[in-house]
């Protein structure tokens, strides 16, 4: 189950950033709206996300907040324990990557079309908060990569006197800005009317 704690923090981060309130930092840039339940022609709907790479805890905070996300831009999400121990038993290392062995047994006990892979880091010093996230699309089938990205919290080196939050707050920023940017690439892929799995790279 989605850790309470973090989704909450979540959901007040985007309610904040749509109440106006003023602040010295941009807003995340990534507001939730109502799920339409469309994704364009091709793109897989059943998905999972795999725990991050990563430090605990900040590594389960941007997996579960990435998994509200992606159910309110339409995919159909399944719980990370429905897997992870799938996940844990076949794989190797704790990389981002999966291995064929285990995309097979995904494929064949969960019917996953593709799974949310990715890597975090957070930092803190005395003047400044950062973070940075690093997710792929893969494809169940065949491990192509159908979309991938790297994303940042825009409000990074800014100075602590002048930004509130820690480590946690940082993430949420960039989990926000993966979001913003795969529905950029979902809605281009909507305009052009293809048909194919992939979609175009994000990236900052």
């Amino acid at each position: 189950m989605i850790s309470r704690f973090y989704r909450v923090v979540f959901l007040l981060s985007i309610g904040a950033a749509l109440s106006g309130c003023k602040s010295t930092h941009p807003s995340p840039g990534f507001h939730l709206g109502e799920n339409t339940g469309k994704l364009p022609p091709g793109v897989p709907r059943r998905v999972g996300v795999a725990l991050f790479a990563g430090e605990s805890p900040i590594n389960q905070q941007a997996s579960d907040q990435l998994t509200a996300g992606l159910l309110n831009l339409g995919f159909d999400v399944i719980e990370r324990s429905n897997f992870q121990a799938i996940i844990d038993e076949l794989e190797i290392s704790s990389s981002d990557v999966i291995s064929e062995p285990t995309r097979a047994e995904l494929g064949n006990q969960l019917a996953l079309e593709a799974i949310f892979t990715g890597s975090v880091t957070g930092e803190e010093s005395t003047f400044w908060i950062d973070s940075h996230i690093n997710v792929k699309l893969v494809d169940i089938d065949t491990g192509r990569i159908i979309w991938a990205t790297t994303a940042q919290d825009p409000r990074s080196r800014i100075s602590r006197r002048k930004v509130r939050g820690d480590v946690k707050t940082s993430i949420t920023y960039s989990v926000n800005e993966v979001l913003r940017q795969l529905k950029e690439a979902l809605d281009r892929r909507t305009a052009s009317g293809e048909e194919v799995k992939e979609l175009f790279n994000g990236g900052t």
